[in-house]
């Protein structure tokens, strides 16, 4: 069998510029970008939206792009192309998970690029709705956890529980015998997580909030909480957290500036510290990037599940965001970009 056909245009979902909702997103005709060293070309099947997304949209996230630019941050496809270097060759016609090179456009695109490095081969048994979601909350999910492990903890507290990530956060706890503190925003929510299992869900609405957390922190001695929220919240948690207590902070939903406790850090040694999957990945070695590659389908039929709550075109996309931007409970929005018009395939 020969090499796909690669066109020389494509349909890409363009971000016009930065800033607050309502995005400026636009189906536009592009041309179909190319491997250079190291990278490979990838026809997108499918790819998330995820609370990351809105942050860089938002320009917001660890890194901007040159305007106009093709949003997303992960995807799945088939490799198409392939620049030189061994292991971009290896991947040749595989189907893959995969984050987009960093300065190139998005995975919002019926075609992108991406580092070999950033891709990861999937298994036949993985669907492609499944594999668009295998890397930014999975890899989140183990870098945490190995996180834990490394500091030791037998318990730990999980802002935004009932996310996506903070969902597999809480199998894993389970999974792994740890007591897990999840605090999430609405009683629907406490509904949720504990029909999961989960034995400790605390609510910020409630008035007790504060009194809560600290009693359940002292109960479990906690010393580490994994905060996606920021802001005020952050402070909060340093308040309830043992002597020693660390807030590892993955990301910045409250988007407010944090103001910490200065009692707290001097005389309760407490201390703030930041995770970010890139920053991560980037200590492994090679061969523990093949272990983790392996270890991730196994994972994502068990522990880190994302449910979908609507595929989406390019075209309806837009729309899409803007619903799940108001309520992002409920399952991810999954624009699938080989369905729509002008595809070539």
């Amino acid at each position: 069998m020969g090499k796909p056909a690669v066109p020389a245009q494509m349909e890409a979902l363009v971000l016009a510029s930065y800033g607050p909702p309502p995005f400026p997103l636009g189906v536009e005709t592009r041309p179909v970008p190319m491997p250079g060293n190291g990278q490979v070309l990838i026809r997108v099947t499918a790819s998330p939206v995820n609370p990351s997304d809105l942050h860089f949209l938002e320009g917001e996230y660890a890194f901007r792009k040159r305007l106009p630019t093709v949003p997303g941050l992960e995807g799945c496809g088939r490799v198409v192309a392939v620049g030189d270097g061994l292991l971009a060759r290896r991947l040749a016609g595989k189907r893959v998970a995969f984050a987009p090179a960093t300065q190139a456009d998005g995975s919002w695109a019926q075609y992108a690029v991406a580092s070999a490095t950033q891709c990861f081969r999937l298994p036949d048994r993985i669907s492609d709705e499944v594999g668009a979601m295998a890397l930014v909350n999975p890899l989140a999910a183990i870098g945490l956890m190995e996180r834990l492990k490394a500091l030791h903890a037998t318990s730990f507290v999980s802002t935004a529980a009932a996310s996506a990530l903070g969902q597999m956060l809480l199998r894993l706890g389970r999974k792994r015998g740890l007591d897990v503190i999840n605090v999430v925003r609405r009683p629907e929510q406490v509904d949720l997580l504990t029909r999961q299992g989960a034995t400790h869900v605390l609510s910020t609405a409630d008035r007790d909030f504060k009194d809560q957390l600290d009693e359940l922190c002292r109960r479990l001695r906690c010393r580490v909480a994994l905060d996606a929220i920021g802001g005020d919240m952050t402070a909060q948690l340093l308040g309830a957290l043992l002597p020693g207590g660390r807030a590892i902070v993955y990301g910045g939903l409250a988007r407010q500036p944090m103001v910490l406790p200065q009692p707290d850090i001097v005389f309760g040694n407490k201390s703030v510290e930041g995770f970010y999957v890139p920053t991560w990945l980037a200590t492994k070695s090679l061969p523990k990037l093949v272990l983790l590659e392996r270890r991730i389908p196994r994972l994502l039929d068990r522990e880190l599940g994302t449910d979908v709550r609507e595929r989406v075109t390019l075209e309806d996309a837009p729309r899409a965001i803007e619903d799940y931007r108001h309520a992002m409970t409920g399952g991810k929005v999954l624009i699938t970009p080989d369905r729509s018009r002008g595809t070539t395939r």
